[in-house]
């Protein structure tokens, strides 16, 4: 597909009435002077001496740069179901007041597999789709990118939501350590860092059954169980109890004891009956499966009850969350891409969530995957590095206490180096344009300072 080599093709438009220009372009991936792939991009910059530059990127690890890009972070963003967008179209798309270009020039990146970005045959696939060649190739775009638009002595942040988080974290010692580019700071959204601090592979890792019980409580207060709280006395309450009295006693003994039962069917929401019968252990998916029963609690927005098919296990389930989104980005990106954009140039098909890569990833395999090591390595080159992880409430897909237990692990003298935010929404709490905003208010800070 000869397109996808066009970079000195790539769309420039001034927009007049906008004191800012866009350009979709792509980069190669080579592997010495053989090209393996092609990164598309999209731009924002605006006039200035020394702007930061900040690149953006979803997770998935199949996800586009869309969701950012959209519905977050880019000048113009769609409207959300919370703004009582419909579900069908058409949808809005509006400028966005919360957008951080004013702070930074903005690049969205589509890793190979997703958006327009593609290996250059087949068999380049196998290469990309694993942890180090999605680092290694990004990386190397990030090198190529601010060489080609003389940026090396621009202030640089990375943005990683999801698993993007792996992602920015793993490029922060990659660009550290093999292309002595050091970052200003790298901002985490929802993000997954060390899986081991969340993942229910089975009942061994403690770990998840401790840092999803504070969300299960926050969750819990929404739909009403603890009225009186309110949800940051729930949330500060409900991670005491988990870190002081849950988790002491399971690690101590190897189970938890039948006299904390009753707290534990307190804070979750659960009866205490199916809290006996799962020995006070409350995997996701039982909380998912008994929460709100007989419908079911979305893994990506707690706050959302969703219904299951007929005569369905109780374990089948469409993610309302997931899906309202999925659909209002998918069509509002394209429309925003020819319409607004006013793209003439022959495009591949984009692919928002690309099932391809998700199928190839080796991510399963990988068991625990951290990359803690990477930014502490890092963080010793580099101790002026920020980082900010912003994490929703009533995310169960990526708990904010996971979040906290690993970057409180760094085993560094960095308290000063990472701050948290937190937000009234779930895995994309953006989509609340009130914690939106709140965003936008606690990027400015992290970026001033």
């Amino acid at each position: 597909m000869k397109y996808l080599f066009l970079a000195a093709l790539a769309l420039l438009r001034s927009l007049a009435a906008e004191p800012y220009t866009v350009t979709i372009g792509s980069l190669p991936v080579r592997m010495g002077e053989t090209v393996r792939g092609s990164v598309y991009y999209t731009f924002y910059r605006k006039e200035g001496a020394l702007r930061p530059i900040t690149f953006c990127f979803n997770g998935g690890p199949g996800s586009s740069s869309v969701w950012l890009h959209i519905m977050a972070l880019g000048p113009k963003r769609v409207l959300s179901p919370e703004e009582g967008q419909s579900i069908t179209p058409p949808y809005t798309l509006i400028d966005n007041p919360d957008s951080i270009l004013d702070l930074t020039d903005l690049v969205f990146v589509d890793p190979i597999g997703t958006g327009f970005s593609r290996p250059s045959n087949p068999a380049e696939e196998e290469s990309f789709y694993s942890m180090e060649g999605d680092i290694e190739s990004l990386g190397d775009f990030i090198r190529d990118f601010i060489t080609r638009e003389g940026r090396w002595n621009s202030p640089k942040y990375l943005v990683g939501e999801s698993y993007g988080g792996l992602r920015v974290c793993g490029l922060s010692g990659y660009l550290q350590s093999h292309h002595h580019l050091f970052l200003n700071g790298i901002i985490l959204i929802s993000p997954v860092i060390d899986l081991r601090a969340y993942r229910f592979d089975s009942r061994d890792n403690e770990l998840a059954f401790i840092h999803h019980l504070p969300t299960f409580a926050a969750t819990a207060w929404f739909h009403g169980h603890l009225p009186h709280l309110s949800l940051t006395e729930t949330v500060s309450a409900a991670r005491e109890f988990a870190l002081s009295t849950f988790a002491p006693e399971l690690f101590r003994r190897g189970f938890v004891p039948e006299h904390l039962y009753g707290e534990i069917a307190a804070w979750t929401g659960l009866p205490l009956s199916l809290v006996e019968e799962e020995q006070g252990l409350i995997s996701e998916g039982t909380f998912f499966a008994h929460f709100g029963a007989p419908q079911r609690v979305s893994r990506f927005d707690g706050r959302l009850l969703g219904e299951r098919l007929p005569g369905s296990s109780r374990f089948e389930f469409f993610d309302l969350a997931f899906s309202q989104v999925l659909g209002i980005g998918t069509a509002a990106f394209h429309d925003y891409l020819y319409s607004h954009l006013d793209s003439k140039q022959e495009w591949p098909r984009y692919e928002i969530i690309s099932r391809e890569v998700n199928r190839q990833w080796s991510y399963d395999a990988l068991g625990y995957p951290s990359q803690l090591e990477a930014v502490r390595k890092t963080l010793l080159a580099n101790p002026s590095m920020k980082i900010f992880a912003a994490c929703g409430y009533f995310d169960l897909a990526m708990p904010f206490a996971a979040v906290e237990y690993s970057l409180k692990r760094l085993h560094l003298p960095c308290e000063n180096n990472v701050s948290f935010g937190y937000y009234e929404g779930g895995h994309m709490f953006y989509t609340n344009p009130t914690a939106l905003k709140q965003f936008k208010t606690d990027l400015q800070a992290f970026y001033t300072r």
